[in-house]
């Protein structure tokens, strides 16, 4: 676990560090924050909200209300194609 740490944080840096190369203005931003964790989820959450734009209205209706269970629909799809 602690070499995945260790990987992990290296290319942290490298990523940071290709922001302060590109735009020193965007990196002044980045340290200036403060939870790392929530924007870092709330990024998480955007990237897989992007994945919904193909579905139709009704189906994010019934997703959104609880009103499907996605989760069966989900883990059935992943064991279809062999994934998860």
């Amino acid at each position: 676990m602690h070499d995945d740490n260790e990987a992990s944080l290296e290319r942290l840096k490298t990523c940071l560090r290709s922001v302060r190369q590109a735009n020193e203005t965007s990196f002044a931003e980045l340290i200036a924050l403060e939870d790392w964790r929530e924007i870092a989820m709330i990024e998480l959450q955007r990237r897989a909200a992007r994945a919904l734009r193909a579905f139709p209205s009704d189906l994010l209706e019934k997703m959104a209300f609880d009103m499907i269970d996605t989760r069966q629909a989900m883990t059935e799809v992943c064991a279809e194609s062999g994934a998860g």
